[in-house]
């Protein structure tokens, strides 16, 4: 990480905090682009990917729950997911680029926002996987986890905000 990444997180409210947080954020931002965009090839037959012994993440991939239709268009929902990791991690990164305290509190509460829709969203597709379509995908699984983590993380990270204003 850069001198200028230290210098503007830990000028924040938050301080350290600040820096440990967005470092998080940003990794796991990476994780989840990377875990989302396998099962974007999954769910297009791009790759043949290991997964649980019953043929779980084929099962989920095949289901009429893995896309939804806005506009009468099929989106994959992991193609949803790729576009929300790669937003939180722009989000990530561009709280760390900012130089001033109120620019780093609003990019902390979009983050919020984001990740909070997010990791509701997440599983609600859990129980949806669970419940009706009788199969578990371990990518969708460590999707939500991320997700979950994320979302901890800038509640957190909001509290230090909140704490030190």
């Amino acid at each position: 990480m850069s001198q200028e990444f230290h210098a503007n997180i830990a000028s924040t409210p938050s301080g350290r905090a600040g820096i440990a947080f967005t470092a998080i954020q940003v990794v796991l931002g990476i994780l989840g682009t990377i875990d989302a965009g396998l099962l974007y090839m999954l769910d297009t037959k791009r790759v043949d990917l290991p997964c649980t012994a019953d043929g779980g993440c084929e099962k989920v991939a095949d289901s009429i729950y893995s896309q939804v239709h806005p506009f009468g268009h099929a989106v994959p929902i992991a193609l949803l997911g790729v576009v929300g990791y790669v937003v939180i991690l722009s989000l990530a990164m561009a709280k760390a680029a900012s130089e001033t305290k109120r620019g780093v509190d609003l990019l902390s509460m979009a983050l919020t926002l984001v990740t909070g829709g997010a990791f509701l969203y997440s599983w609600f597709l859990q129980y949806v996987s669970f419940t009706m379509i009788h199969a578990h995908c371990m990518y969708c699984i460590i999707s939500a986890c991320l997700m979950t983590v994320l979302f901890i993380t800038c509640v957190l990270e909001r509290r230090a905000f909140a704490r030190s204003a």
